[in-house]
């Protein structure tokens, strides 16, 4: 039987995250209801991130006007202009709101896997089946694409992607925690298979292929697990 990333002997070993990080990083804490006008404050500001993130996916950063956001979000231009004056700062809010949601949903994936011992390899899985392959990846393309040439954008966006990145990094050690993998071949599969998923996440723009694509991250796993269990 060919080796799986699960086949590696446990044994003790430092991980950049702990799992009990992962475990409360999922957990609602307990805090006192917000006031109702707080309440009111944070559903608007809720609305016009979902909404922006929407009309992004569906007609672009051109297309995706104040006045459309505000329509689609059901606010007023008032409140708009209260929560977000200007359309970049909406737009760098609404990539920090989406990626702050994919972060903790991926906290929360990768316990699941923990506690059932499953492949580690799972977690790329669920980030092309939650990410790449769908609209929260066109929305990253459509503002990557905004923030060549609007530096205030980009300087906005470098951040919250390094942490989504880093905490893919956290991720895959502590679910190759206890194992003899060195830690400079860990970072390499995940280097490397993330730009194989941002590669074809781009590719699905141009080509409907879900079948194709799964199967080459299939086959781009198995290399990858050959890595991590080869000695040398």
């Amino acid at each position: 039987m060919s080796p799986t990333m699960t086949d590696i002997s446990a044994k003790p070993r430092e991980s950049r995250m702990e799992p009990s990080r992962i475990s409360s990083a999922t957990q609602t804490p307990v805090a006192s209801s917000p006031a109702p006008q707080q309440s009111r404050s944070l559903a608007t500001r809720r609305k016009l991130l979902d909404a922006t993130v929407e009309c992004i996916a569906e007609l672009g950063c051109t297309g995706a006007t104040m006045d459309r956001i505000v329509a689609r979000a059901g606010v007023s231009r008032g409140a708009q202009g209260h929560h977000f004056p200007t359309k970049s700062l909406l737009f760098q809010a609404a990539m920090t709101h989406m990626l702050d949601a994919l972060i903790l949903d991926l906290r929360a994936q990768t316990e699941r896997i923990r506690e059932r011992h499953s492949d580690p390899a799972t977690v790329f899985r669920h980030l092309w089946d939650r990410y790449f392959s769908g609209q929260l990846f066109a929305v990253t393309i459509e503002l990557i694409v905004a923030s060549r040439t609007d530096h205030e954008l980009r300087d906005a966006l470098t951040p919250v992607t390094e942490r989504f990145h880093q905490q893919v990094d956290d991720c895959f050690y502590i679910l190759n925690r206890g194992s003899d993998v060195e830690d400079r071949k860990l970072d390499s599969a995940v280097r490397l298979t993330m730009s194989l998923l941002r590669g074809m996440g781009v590719q699905t723009v141009l080509f409907d292929r879900p079948e194709y694509f799964r199967a080459l991250l299939e086959d781009w796993l198995q290399l990858v697990t050959r890595m991590l269990n080869d000695p040398e």
